[in-house]
């Protein structure tokens, strides 16, 4: 795990037996994070109808402490550097990491569009790239289908790219 931040369920509490602390430090959710994580399970349980985040959320008292934080010493000293959250969750003057993904749902509001490819007579006489340019707001649109999820290079290997 290199990029962002991962909240694990773990009511076992096994998790802490099971990551390279040499890479993350795990610990409890701050205030900010419970509410921020209760609010993704409500959402999901809105999109999908989830039994299990019927579950967790009917016991949150229960669920939020059984979670942990699981947050990669790189990230930390980017977002330390850029002005994001610091090592203790509290959130400084500049936005949050939080803000920074478009829309958490545009994957499912927008479809994937391409821009068209020029033709092959023309690509073989030059050295420019392979497709039209693509008008700004087709790029935004398409931008906030990324779910941000971490994946290197996800415009090979996204699942939403296909």
């Amino acid at each position: 795990m290199s990029g962002g931040i991962a909240y694990v369920y773990d009511p076992e509490r096994t998790f802490t037996d099971r990551f390279n602390p040499d890479m993350v430090d795990a610990e409890p959710l701050d205030h900010d994070d419970r509410v921020w994580v209760g609010e993704m399970i409500e959402r999901h349980l809105e999109e999908t109808g989830s039994m299990l985040a019927v579950r967790l959320l009917a016991s949150w008292a229960s669920t939020v402490s059984d979670m942990v934080k699981v947050m990669p010493r790189d990230y930390q000293r980017v977002l330390d550097a850029t002005g994001g959250r610091t090592r203790r969750g509290r959130r400084s003057k500049r936005r949050s990491w939080r803000c920074l993904v478009g829309e958490p749902t545009g994957f499912m509001k927008y479809g994937r569009q391409l821009p068209r490819r020029r033709p092959v007579r023309v690509r073989l006489r030059d050295w420019r790239e392979v497709y039209e340019p693509f008008a700004e707001e087709a790029v935004r649109q398409q931008g906030a289908r990324c779910m941000d999820c971490g994946i290197p290079f996800c415009h090979e290997g996204c699942r939403l790219a296909t």
